[in-house]
């Protein structure tokens, strides 16, 4: 498959209208904000955890902006939409925690669900890293 410059430039285009974008830019905006809120309350602030997690923010974005175009242009809509659900769903989830430490109240049923998922996660990640023995 051979994509033209002209074609690239209209599916980067077409992303300023993209509701999945603009979902996904405004959850990371609003975790950016609670993460800081959160740091505040905690009395965590740390210009280095800052710095850290900004870059890892970027990332996410270019890996997003560079990806969902092409998913979108070769066919893969349906691909493309779950890749970008799944950033939102896991900065939707940082956004909870982040909430939580700072005070608002939650539904014991959606803490405990997020500790176990959090939980999973955490020993799947081990297991990857060889460290489960």
């Amino acid at each position: 498959m051979h994509i033209t410059l002209a074609e690239l430039a209209n599916q980067y285009y077409e992303l300023f209208n993209d509701i999945y974008i603009h979902a996904l830019a405004g959850i990371i905006v609003f975790d950016i904000i609670t993460g800081l809120c959160k740091a505040w309350v905690t009395k965590t602030v740390n210009s280095t955890i800052g710095r850290r997690g900004l870059i890892e923010h970027l990332i996410v974005l270019v890996l997003v902006v560079t990806v969902y175009p092409y998913l979108i242009y070769i066919g893969f809509e349906e691909v493309a939409t779950a890749f970008i659900f799944f950033f939102i769903a896991t900065y939707g989830v940082s956004l909870i925690e982040n909430l939580a430490a700072i005070g608002v109240p939650f539904p014991k049923g959606i803490k405990k669900r997020l500790e176990k998922l959090r939980d999973a996660l955490n020993e799947k990640e081990w297991f990857y890293l060889g460290k489960n023995n």
